[in-house]
């Protein structure tokens, strides 16, 4: 009967211990909703993204014709929003985080497939991109080093259209 006594007095304590961890208010730091179909989607596709470049696979990669067209038309909006726009910092800016953008997308397969032009282009594109996207970008540069960078372009665009 004694150990009756303690086996009880020892489940209702542990009852009553554990009912007191909690109290009823939601004070507590939820984690992530890990059911938010958008944010698994969002981490799904950077996984994948990540594991197509590091594997090398470009079949989800633009044509490198049409990535090269894309990045002259890009180099010739950013002269444009020069000469019109001199003093709009932010859409200088802007236009020079696209060209990064556009250049990254075939940068790859330029690097792979011509590397002689790849160092070639380079020279005058990031230095037109790091210009662009300076808190105070120098116009005149900009000028020089988009004309610079266009006529590479297109000379390596009429490379792949004769190849």
């Amino acid at each position: 009967m004694k150990e009756f006594h303690l086996l009880s007095f020892m489940v209702a304590a542990g009852i009553l211990l554990a009912g007191c961890g909690t109290s009823g208010n939601d004070d507590t730091i939820e984690p992530e909703d890990t059911n938010d179909p958008g944010s698994s989607q969002e981490e799904s596709d950077q996984a994948e993204e990540e594991a197509k470049e590091s594997s090398g696979d470009t079949s989800d990669a633009i044509d490198l014709k049409d990535g090269v067209d894309l990045v002259i038309g890009t180099v010739e909006e950013l002269s444009t929003t020069v000469e019109e726009s001199p003093d709009d910092t932010a859409k200088i800016n802007e236009t020079g985080k696209t060209l990064e953008e556009d250049w990254d997308r075939i940068e790859k397969q330029v690097e792979e497939n011509y590397e002689e032009d790849y160092k070639n282009i380079e020279e005058s594109l990031y230095p037109l991109i790091d210009e662009a996207q300076a808190d105070e970008p120098d116009t005149d540069k900009i000028k020089e080093l988009a004309q610079e960078t266009q006529d590479k372009l297109e000379e390596f665009n009429n490379k792949l259209e004769t190849s």
